[in-house]
């Protein structure tokens, strides 16, 4: 009986011990618990934000790269667009110098016409013994002729040609100037007046009139044989007439005294009489000619850079579109990587706390980015509007 009870005792104690042991088991094992998924969140948890870091970085670093490449090579493209417009800015400052002078050269022009009257008169009495020879004749027509044509801005190496010669049917054609105009015409120039008669006149009083009558005589006789010359058949783009240069303009008074009807007599020639104010006045306006031609070849190249400046323009907008192309894949890769965390990572998370554990520190909110394009307006070549979107990148949600 003894024995029984001592059996019974230890069972009961036993079993005491085993119950107490077991509760104490599944305390331990609760804490063992709680603390394992909290060390196992814990490290879900950086090792997915060390996740989204690292494709970050690496999409952020391809970016970074493949953004300076672009830059790169943005900055190769606009290096001609810079020349272009610096080529621009000089041919503006050009026009702008040519305008400046051209305005200052008419005026000195002006000035010039005033005086060339009187300074002519001066020197027709120095000039009597020299032209008494046919070849001091012959430089003073010639000198005369290059004063006039510089007055009117005839330079000698763009406007006009000295001393060329043609051969025609009988004899060699030599007019003293060929004056070159816009078009590739030209006006041909003869300074070969004679003087016989008129010097006769200065020194004999007695026979003035008989002199006269005989200077609008030879007058007339050079006319023919000028016309007879039709310069206007051996040089190609010529005017059906020849300019008669008189380098004084009694010369001419003179001879019109006598024989009022010789100007339409030369006229009907093909011949026309010039004296230097009227021969001014012509080469004046081949001169304005020339300018309007310059001007019209620099609106020309205006035109071309500006087309250069719109193709370039169109290059440039297309390498920004896919640098705006690259930050959206960018964008488009943090997105999904937000998502990921808040769709798996964060709602495993969440539920944790439903079993009673808690987090020691708050997670972070990671907020996805958008893209707010803007567009870039340009003109197509055909005239039409070209928009190019651009991105803007912005935080979700922001104003």
């Amino acid at each position: 009986m003894e024995s029984i009870l001592i059996f019974i005792l230890g069972l009961a104690l036993g079993f005491g011990a085993a119950l107490l042991m077991q509760k104490i088991s599944r305390a331990q094992a609760k804490d063992t618990f709680r603390a394992l998924s909290a060390e196992a969140l814990r490290a879900n948890n950086d090792q997915f934000l060390d996740l989204a870091k690292n494709v970050l970085a690496r999409e952020q670093e391809g970016v970074r790269h493949d953004l300076e490449k672009r830059t790169q090579h943005m900055t190769d493209v606009l290096k001609p667009f810079q020349e272009k417009l610096d080529k621009l800015d000089t041919h503006n400052r050009e026009m702008e110098k040519l305008r400046a002078g051209a305005y200052e050269g008419l005026r000195e022009h002006l000035s010039s016409l005033v005086q060339v009257q009187q300074q002519l008169r001066q020197e027709t009495t120095q000039l009597k013994q020299a032209l008494r020879r046919p070849e001091g004749r012959g430089r003073w027509g010639e000198m005369q002729l290059r004063r006039v044509m510089e007055m009117a801005g005839m330079m000698e190496h763009c406007d006009f040609i000295e001393q060329v010669s043609e051969t025609g049917d009988n004899s060699r054609l030599r007019p003293d100037v060929v004056v070159k105009i816009p078009g590739g015409r030209q006006i041909v120039i003869d300074c070969k007046t004679p003087l016989d008669a008129l010097l006769d006149i200065a020194e004999t009083d007695e026979a003035l009139a008989q002199n006269r009558e005989r200077h609008a005589a030879a007058l007339r006789e050079h006319i023919k044989k000028l016309s007879a010359k039709t310069y206007w058949q051996q040089f190609e783009m010529t005017p059906d007439f020849v300019v008669l240069f008189m380098p004084g303009e009694h010369f001419l008074s003179v001879a019109l005294q006598q024989q009022p009807e010789l100007f339409d007599f030369a006229f009907e020639s093909r011949v026309i009489l010039a004296t230097p104010l009227n021969l001014i006045a012509l080469l004046r306006t081949v001169e304005r000619a020339w300018r309007q031609e310059r001007q019209a070849e620099h609106a020309r190249v205006i035109a071309r850079l500006g087309k250069e400046l719109f193709e370039t323009l169109h290059v440039f907008t297309d390498h920004f579109r896919k640098v705006g192309e690259a930050l959206g894949r960018s964008v488009k890769s943090y997105n999904e990587a937000v998502g990921t965390f808040e769709s798996r990572a964060l709602t495993r998370a969440r539920k944790l706390g439903e079993y009673g554990i808690q987090m020691e520190k708050e997670m972070d909110v990671l907020e996805p980015l958008e893209i707010v394009t803007r567009p870039l307006s340009l003109p197509a070549s055909e005239g039409e509007e070209d928009e190019a979107e651009l991105p803007c990148i912005s935080r979700k949600g922001a104003g």
